[in-house]
């Protein structure tokens, strides 16, 4: 075994356990899953880049004095304020197998991804990033006239923040062709119990053991877009759209998130 095959596993080890001590609970909404598996011991780095819309809700006061209303006048409106957040992500992937267990292989990834956004106050106002880890699983190729159809299934698990983990179950599929993959997948999420929803402050005796894990769907239609190869620049260009939902109480229940990932095959 080379060195260069040696060093691909250790770094995946050594990402894992950095990138887990400054994780937290929430999703993760850059895909990148074009269906199509790495070879055993070729390995892709991919920079994401994009945008989240998402509404939050805001309850505005507007009581009128001028009019003597009774005990049931409700003087709060409820209306929802567009919020955009920057979301960054890094995913490092590596493959296993080429055939094994279901006839496409076998690819293990890490995905670590961060939001925020500037609010009314002028403030960045960020949420604890999250860190994925998941294992893909190949399926045999669907030939056709003009594309090779690939597809996978994903198990995956998110890191929580001292309460408990996340868990996904997955399904992802793309179309071939010579210089574009056309892709798009499902994600069913059981996240873990987000700290910054508590409604106990820290210092409570159960704010550390009260649990509220909610369930999040996650779809993904995108394009994948094969470059030149050129030293430095990226193999692939992927935008990519999903929709992300139910939201908490607060937000709107779906939201859209656009981006935009630069892949890099075996390095630069």
């Amino acid at each position: 075994m080379t060195v260069r095959t040696v060093s691909k596993p250790l770094l995946f080890c050594t990402a894992t356990v950095l990138f887990s001590l400054f994780s937290g609970c929430y999703y993760t909404a850059q895909s990148y899953n074009h269906g199509k598996l790495l070879d055993p011991g070729n390995s892709m780095f991919t920079l994401g880049i994009g945008r989240t819309f998402q509404k939050t809700k805001i309850e505005k006061y507007n009581y009128d004095y001028s009019y003597n209303y009774d005990s049931t006048y409700n003087p709060y409106t409820t209306t929802y304020e567009q919020q955009l957040w920057k979301n960054i992500a890094l995913n490092y992937r590596l493959g296993i197998t080429d055939v094994h267990p279901f006839g496409g292989g076998i690819e293990m990834g890490l995905h670590y991804e961060g939001s925020f956004f500037r609010d009314t106050y002028g403030f960045d106002v960020r949420t604890f990033p999250a860190l994925d880890l998941d294992l893909r699983l190949g399926f045999k190729d669907i030939p056709s006239a003009k594309a090779l159809y690939q597809h996978n299934l994903e198990l995956g698990w998110t890191t929580g923040l001292w309460l408990d983990n996340g868990f996904f179950l997955g399904y992802a599929g793309g179309l071939e062709f010579e210089k574009v993959m056309p892709y798009a997948g499902i994600r069913a999420i059981i996240m873990p119990t987000n700290l910054l929803e508590h409604d106990d402050w820290p210092g409570d005796d159960d704010f550390f053991v009260k649990h509220d894990q909610k369930f999040n769907l996650r779809l993904t239609t995108g394009v994948a877009l094969k470059l030149r190869k050129i030293k430095v620049l990226p193999d692939y260009i992927s935008p990519e759209f999903t929709l992300t939902g139910p939201n908490g109480s607060e937000y709107e229940p779906v939201n859209g998130n656009f981006h935009v990932g630069f892949r890099w095959t075996n390095g630069l």
